[in-house]
């Protein structure tokens, strides 16, 4: 039986973790894999109605709970949470800050996980370089270089291409109007 830590359930581990659990109920219950998610304690107690929600639901898809926070834990405790796991996927994204996904490797690789599945679901890094968009990718490369100089875990990169949901967000200025969208305002795109 395999046991499977996904990390993250935003926009790209919620359908991640739905399609695991799926694919778990059509095993056998003797050989059923068990879905864990990593998830801030915040978040696990959080009085949101929303966030109770979220979390009743994956409950109810037979999805366990590990909290922990994997911005302000070292790698040598997120080690200590990962050994009891066959398989960790990362769904984190930039939103986990700066030497995050980094770190989450050097744990991954010090718990002797059997498999991991870096968050590198973006471009293709290794076509794009260290130095692309300012910069900006340079620690999804370092993750690389330190996975392929160990032995100990196996290791798969996803490139499904670019996440650009974050575009239609308010926040970041580009489009404008999509929360009266339907009604007789306009939508406005700045720039793409």
């Amino acid at each position: 039986m395999s046991r499977v830590l996904v990390i993250g359930a935003g926009e790209l581990g919620l359908p991640i973790l739905q399609s695991l659990s799926h694919l778990a109920s059509t095993f056998p219950p003797s050989a059923r894999p068990t879905i864990t998610l990593l998830i801030r304690p915040t978040t696990l107690s959080s009085p949101s109605p929303s966030k109770s929600r979220e979390i009743a639901h994956l409950r109810d898809l037979g999805i366990s709970f590990l909290a922990a926070d994997i911005a302000t834990a070292a790698a040598k405790d997120l080690a200590s949470h990962f050994e009891d796991f066959d398989i960790v996927v990362s769904c984190t994204g930039f939103a986990a800050g700066p030497g995050t996904q980094l770190k989450l490797a050097h744990a991954v690789c010090e718990a002797g996980v059997g498999h991991y599945y870096p968050w590198q679901f973006g471009v293709d890094y290794d076509i794009i370089g260290p130095n692309a968009a300012n910069g900006i990718f340079r620690e999804q490369c370092e993750v690389r270089r330190f996975l392929r100089g160990q032995e100990k875990t196996k290791w798969t990169i996803v490139s499904t291409g670019m996440f650009t949901s974050f575009l239609f967000e308010p926040f970041f200025g580009v489009v404008e109007g999509l929360e009266t969208a339907g009604s007789a305002h306009e939508v406005v795109v700045g720039a793409l």
